[in-house]
């Protein structure tokens, strides 16, 4: 949804694929998402730091409501780009209990098809695991509207901050039952997580932000290049 909900980011796109102006684009996401739902897409990942995609989710459920539709979203990270192309920040991190709150006022509105909610990606340096009232706060979306509640994580050294979500309880429970996190052939850290920790994984990057797609500008992945497009060929997909 970040690809979708933001006019521009880390996907390619060249000027011409651009909207015009505000209204259109969100049209164009709309559209993206029916033709998502059309080909079988029954779940759909969105943020506020994915620019305007929670608003778009709610325009497509407007035209279309049925009970197979799950949604997950996240909290922590705000779009500041203002559907321009600044050089500099497109979006601000901050996991504070007044951003918790203020993201879930308006990401609650995709309930009742809001089974998850994650904090927008956890890494080693962030404090949000250790804040009471956060996790707390939390703990109160959880029960008072039966959802999952996440994190997503992000760095070399996501495995450390899994393994400290998992073990939070409160009242007796595991908060964090769900985790997104990063696993492709570039990073497979995550297969040394401890096993005896319970929670569903979704996978992120599985294809490493584009980094396994043939490109002159780093040599130093040819060999890893060339082993991608035999197991392309192989399989009979695309590269």
């Amino acid at each position: 949804m970040a690809a979708i909900g933001r006019p521009h980011y880390i996907n390619i796109r060249n000027k011409a694929s651009l909207p015009k102006d505000f209204n259109s684009f969100k049209e164009q996401g709309v559209a993206m998402i029916s033709k998502a739902w059309l080909a079988g897409i029954r779940h759909f990942d969105t943020a506020p730091g994915y620019g305007y995609a929670e608003e778009m989710l709610l325009g497509f459920l407007k035209e279309n409501s049925n009970k197979n539709l799950t949604i997950s979203s996240k909290w922590g990270y705000t779009y500041v780009a203002d559907f321009g192309n600044k050089t500099g920040l497109q979006e601000e991190k901050e996991h504070s209990l007044a951003k918790l709150n203020e993201q879930w006022n308006y990401s609650q509105k995709l309930l009742p098809y809001l089974k998850l909610y994650q904090i927008h990606s956890v890494t080693p340096d962030s404090t949000v695991l250790e804040n009471e009232s956060i996790l707390q706060r939390l703990y109160e979306i959880k029960k008072e509207h039966g959802l999952d509640i996440g994190l997503s994580t992000s760095g070399d050294k996501q495995v450390s901050v899994i393994e400290k979500a998992l073990k939070i309880i409160i009242n007796e429970e595991q908060l964090f039952t769900s985790v997104q996190c990063t696993y492709n052939v570039l990073d497979q850290s995550l297969s040394k997580i401890d096993k005896s920790l319970k929670a569903d994984f979704i996978i992120k990057e599985a294809l490493a932000n584009g980094r396994l797609l043939p490109n002159k500008r780093y040599p130093h992945y040819k060999e890893l290049y060339s082993y991608i497009s035999s197991l392309a060929l192989k399989y009979k997909v695309g590269e």
